[in-house]
């Protein structure tokens, strides 16, 4: 995933404004209550993430978990779960079809910026103000402001520039409104407006919320890459994987105070800094454009290189199967794979195998903790495949017995020898050797293999399919249809 960075007209206006002096308008913060009414829902402390990696995958192939999680891969082999959510809430979600087009419960996005910190810091060139509940107007405040956890269960301190302290409960509404009607959280600049909620022990969490095009413009180019003019199909087709992506989890989050996080566990967002002309242009000429099978949206998982062929979801997590989630052969009409464009579409990883025994004995237990694998390693079987050739199972030999592991998660016990231990790039390999103390993988792709390989879009983007036929050769038996906007 790359990071955008640029000098903006009004990022320059941000640092001329910042020369001049802070100041609070109003102490009419020291109030009670903070918020309205349809952002209140209850907090939780986890959620019920999906990864789905993007097109570059963070070269160091880290899967960060989200505050709260113990398994950094319980969202690798999770679809939207939904047993922690009221009846009628999650599954499917509450999509009703119509002709041509599909409504949803709303076309605003919430994206949690940050869980579970002690203190915050917002910034804009513009007005801010603070929505309450029980005041009957906003409090109109300027420029940067802090806002640290209190001692309360449901209490923070807003610290301005000139330290002047306000107690208020929370959640609170922070809006803003000009021509720079952007809000500053650490490097990022972000549209919309931001709900800052108390979470347990004292700490707090930012929500930004926002129109789904909008929160699209601030994905697509960190999901599929900065494409040229002549690869645009493939950046429309990841506009509308990531709408549809985004769409579901929506659909599924209603209860809770957000909907995705600004990472892989969903989908990376970088707000304004991340925006372009080329992604603006697919995300409007793609404007509301959803994938569905049966009349409901379906689950647009993507990544970034197949390999040659695509995976079966049922196989890579051991869920149900679903009929336009399923292995092609993603090849040209010359027999050459789309993604062979990819850097990774071929890959070498070798490990000293003192080290390689440290990295399973550290990360298998979080992959199986029922069944702990004990003792050094002393050789890797590859027992069966999958029809994709992906790894089906896998035998680990140690000093002290055997112990196995299957489908996407050979990924999360066998990481890479580099910092952090990133996750394996795919589950698509063989053994080359295993002498002399070493072992040494060749494989194929990056990601997990299921729904589109993104590298694979952009090989067809450059033989000249469109947007649409790139979808339909992902997600099989599919068809685009709009959401109906609320009127």
């Amino acid at each position: 995933m790359k990071q955008v960075a640029g000098s903006s007209p009004e990022m320059k206006k941000r640092v001329l404004v910042r020369t001049f002096p802070f100041f609070l308008t109003a102490l009419a913060l020291l109030i009670s209550g903070c918020g309205s009414g349809p952002i209140l829902r209850p907090a939780i402390t986890r959620p019920d993430s999906e990864h789905k990696p993007s097109a570059a995958e963070q070269e160091s192939g880290r899967q960060a978990p989200p505050p709260g999680d113990t398994l950094d891969f319980s969202y690798a082999f999770a679809d939207t779960n939904t047993t922690d959510l009221p009846p009628g809430t999650g599954g499917n979600g509450p999509f009703i079809s119509s002709p041509g087009s599909l409504t949803t419960p709303s076309t605003t996005i919430r994206v949690a910026l940050k869980r579970n910190v002690s203190e915050v810091s917002v910034y804009s060139v513009d007005k801010l103000s603070v929505h309450t509940r029980k005041s009957p107007r906003p409090t109109p405040l300027n420029g940067s402001f802090r806002v640290r956890a209190g001692s309360g269960s449901s209490h923070a301190y807003i610290v301005t520039a000139q330290r002047k302290k306000g107690e208020i409960a929370l959640p609170c509404t922070l809006r803003t409104k000009g021509d720079y009607s952007f809000f500053e959280l650490d490097e990022g600049s972000y549209r919309g407006f931001l709900v800052i909620h108390s979470e347990t022990k004292g700490r707090i969490s930012v929500v930004n919320h926002l129109a789904m095009e909008d929160y699209l413009r601030g994905v697509v180019l960190l999901e599929i890459g900065k494409r040229p003019e002549e690869e645009q199909a493939a950046v429309k087709a990841q506009a509308v994987a990531a709408r549809t992506y985004s769409y579901k989890r929506l659909s599924a989050r209603q209860p809770y105070i957000f909907d995705v996080l600004p990472t892989v566990a969903d989908q990376v967002y970088g707000g304004v800094n991340a925006e372009s002309r080329l992604t603006d242009e697919a995300i409007a000429q793609t404007e509301d454009l959803v994938l569905t099978h049966a009349d409901t949206l379906i689950n647009a998982y993507y990544h970034s290189t197949c390999g040659g062929v695509t995976a079966n979801v049922a196989d890579v997590w051991g869920k149900e199967p679903m009929p336009y989630l399923v292995p092609i052969r993603d090849e040209s009409p010359a027999g050459i794979p789309y993604c062979a464009i990819s850097r990774y579409f071929e890959w070498t990883e070798t490990w000293q195998l003192p080290i390689l025994s440290r990295i399973v004995s550290e990360y298998y237990p979080r992959v199986s903790p029922n069944s702990p694998c004990r003792g050094q390693l002393r050789g890797i079987e590859v027992s069966k495949r999958f029809d994709c050739g992906r790894v089906k199972s896998l035998t680990l030999n140690t000093t002290r017995g055997t112990c196995t592991c299957g489908g996407d998660k050979v990924r999360f016990v066998l990481r890479r020898d580099s910092r952090d231990h990133p996750i394996l790039r795919s589950a698509n390999f063989t053994i080359r050797s295993n002498q002399h103390g070493q072992m040494s993988f060749e494989g194929k792709g990056y990601g997990h293999g299921v729904g589109m390989c993104q590298m694979g879009a952009v090989g067809r983007a450059r033989e000249g399919q469109t947007f649409n036929q790139i979808l339909l050769a992902y997600y099989r038996g599919t068809a685009l249809r709009k959401i109906a906007r609320s009127r």
